[in-house]
């Protein structure tokens, strides 16, 4: 069994084929509808490339064709490659080149962006739509380790990294969402999130459309809209990062707009205890949080329903485990801080291009965050990994930004960090060496054309030297300490 299955049997079930499987842009789309669409596409990228598995990247913003485009790769017998719509045009490249993509499904507005130089086919969607669709006629049965999809997650070594994820991973971990977040075919899930962001595309589509439910697409988020949409849709859940709960705290009657929601979910960043106090006291619901990584597909650990416990990220999911490994390797008692490990069925086959895999070890994933467990067996999370910054729920690894800015002939030395920021979470900071005066609206200029905007630095300060370890490794949490105390200074 594969997770387009799952779909393409919605499709056929006489209970669930005329139900609305997509609601985008006031456009409603039944599973029947899907499924052909699904089917018809699949046709298509069969034709080009003549039944071969191939890597076929998607380019496109949240929306209708994403999904159809998401499931038709699959069923086409390939790999999905996904490329976040925000992507610069040198991001696009690197994907393109280290996936080896050999056909790139996009639109008339994202096509314009995608390089001219590189060797692969465009499939344009807008051309697609007017060709008659399709009945499916030959069935590709993908096994369960079969390669299912590509998730570029940032790189500690400055470019992002494809993370591998195989049937087996995506459905069971699809499945751990359904049982512990009690998602039915009655229900209507808000995907607002990136669906090229593995919450996006794995825990919130994935399993909302095996479990039958209907799922509402914003193509991004605005606040007035998504509040239309959960009254007219009837919303039953509601997901987001932390900054967007933390944001919705300023907004007038909250209970009674929230009214629908029947569970609130957060990920992709640490929860304040502190919001979400504040959340319950105004909702009177918590906010129930899941956490993981991309590499973990991404669901791990749950902290909600009658198991909640407030300031957690919970227990491990379903045929999943976890612990706390001490520095020396050995594991760590209970509230013994440690890292992280977690093995399961949603641990990735590895990175695209990397054999080496050391992240993995026996069968588990070091997750690089630090944190500690309770004698009940709840997780908490002391510090997140040593070096991303996380901006809005975005992850940015400061080596990709640092090789951006390095490659400047007049920049000699540069350091990357993360500065705690009211609005945005976390701020960007680069820490720049030259012999000249460094012109920092050309290092931006620079960055804007290379990087996705919530990765660009907002500040850019020049120093004489960085801080250096005897072994010649730049502290960077002294440049942290400086940076704030001289911040301290400043505001007194």
């Amino acid at each position: 069994m594969n997770i387009t299955k799952f779909i393409i049997e919605n499709s056929k079930n006489i209970l669930l084929k005329d139900k609305i499987a997509i609601q985008y842009l006031n456009k409603s789309i039944s599973y029947k509808e899907l499924g052909r669409d699904i089917h018809s596409l699949a046709e298509y990228i069969k034709e080009i490339t003549k039944g071969r598995s191939s890597n076929i990247s998607i380019f496109l913003p949240n929306g209708v064709q994403f999904v159809y485009s998401y499931y038709a790769i699959h069923r086409a017998g390939s790999n999905i490659i996904s490329i976040n719509s925000r992507s610069t045009t040198r991001e696009i490249s690197h994907i393109l080149n280290d996936s080896q993509s050999s056909i790139v499904i996009t639109n008339s507005v994202y096509e314009k962006m995608i390089p001219a130089n590189l060797n692969c086919s465009v499939i344009n969607l807008n051309e697609f739509d007017k060709i008659e669709k399709l009945d499916f006629k030959n069935n590709i049965n993908n096994e369960l380790n079969d390669t299912h999809s590509v998730l570029y997650s940032s790189g500690t070594t400055g470019d992002p990294k494809g993370v591998i994820l195989n049937q087996k991973n995506i459905i069971t971990n699809s499945k751990s969402v359904i049982h512990h977040l009690e998602i039915s075919d009655d229900d209507s899930l808000l995907v607002f999130l990136p669906l090229t962001h593995c919450f996006g595309q794995n825990f919130i589509m994935n399993s909302c459309l095996m479990s039958g439910a209907k799922l509402v697409i914003m193509e991004k988020y605005e606040t007035k809209e998504m509040f239309n949409l959960i009254e007219s849709e009837n919303i039953s859940h509601f997901f987001a990062v932390p900054f967007i709960f933390k944001k919705l705290l300023n907004q007038n009657n909250i209970k009674d707009k929230f009214k629908n929601i029947r569970l609130f979910f957060s990920a992709a960043d640490t929860l304040d205890p502190v919001l979400s106090t504040k959340w319950k006291s105004l909702t009177n619901k918590n906010i129930y949080e899941g956490y993981g990584l991309t590499e973990s597909s991404p669901f791990a650990s749950y902290n909600g329903g009658k198991y909640y416990k407030h300031g957690s990220i919970g227990k491990p999911i379903i045929d999943v485990q976890m612990k706390i490994e001490k520095e020396d390797g050995t594991e760590a008692n209970s509230f013994q801080i440690g890292e992280i490990l977690i093995k399961g069925p949603n641990i990735m086959l590895g990175y695209l291009g990397d054999h080496e895999q050391t992240i993995i070890k026996n069968q588990w994933l070091y997750s690089g965050d630090f944190g500690y467990k309770d004698r009940d067996g709840y997780y908490y999370i002391k510090g997140r990994k040593k070096e991303m910054i996380n901006v809005m729920g975005n992850k940015v690894w400061p080596a990709e930004v640092e090789k951006v800015i390095s490659e400047l002939k007049h920049v000699s030395g540069v350091a990357v960090i993360g500065i705690p920021d009211i609005r945005l979470g976390e701020k960007v900071v680069a820490f720049v060496t030259s012999l000249s005066v460094v012109n920092r609206d050309l290092v931006k200029v620079y960055c804007k054309k290379n990087l996705s905007k919530y990765k660009v630095p907002l500040e850019i300060l020049q120093l004489k030297s960085l801080p250096m370890s005897g072994s010649g490794k730049i502290l960077k949490n002294i440049l942290k300490r400086d940076y704030l105390t001289l911040a301290q200074i400043k505001h007194n």
